[in-house]
């Protein structure tokens, strides 16, 4: 739904992302996570306002309400004041590239595992740790070999 939103109206915030999706912000942290994972989201830091804030929100504004200060002043008085310091605002926009490569390569990866590890036991391991690449995204090879383990038996 994240990703489908994101092909349909291209780059987004996450508070326009999340009015359009109608997710949970918990879910669509989740969804984002593991699409950004896969490389099919690409975030981007938001260009600054006009005004010379940061693009989009209170993250370019004073947020104690007092004068413009400098950076070493605002972190002082969030510190002062229990307020973390803001996280900078991210543009999201999904791939649809790299989700067409995904979904065609998949099965090119297999026949190739096939001809590399013609016996049986072999060539369900590799599977198991083309799967688990495939799902998972990014990770080690020591997660790659214990995930694939467990799924060969």
């Amino acid at each position: 739904m994240a990703f489908a939103g994101l092909l349909l109206k291209g780059r987004q915030s996450l508070k326009e992302l999340l009015r359009a999706t109608k997710l949970p912000p918990e879910q669509l942290r989740h969804a984002l996570l593991a699409l950004i994972t896969h490389n099919l989201v690409r975030a981007y830091l938001a260009p600054p306002d006009a005004d010379g804030g940061a693009g989009g929100g209170p993250h370019g504004a004073n947020a104690l309400g007092a004068g413009p200060r400098s950076g070493r002043q605002q972190q002082r008085l969030r510190r002062g004041a229990g307020i973390p310091p803001p996280t900078p605002p991210f543009l999201y926009e999904g791939d649809l590239d790299a989700a067409l490569w995904t979904a065609l390569r998949r099965p090119a990866f297999l026949a190739w595992v096939a001809r590399r590890w013609p016996e049986r036991r072999d060539r369900l391991l590799a599977e198991a740790a083309l799967d688990v690449l495939l799902a998972e995204g990014r990770l080690r090879v020591d997660q790659v070999a214990a995930l694939a383990a467990r799924r060969a038996g």
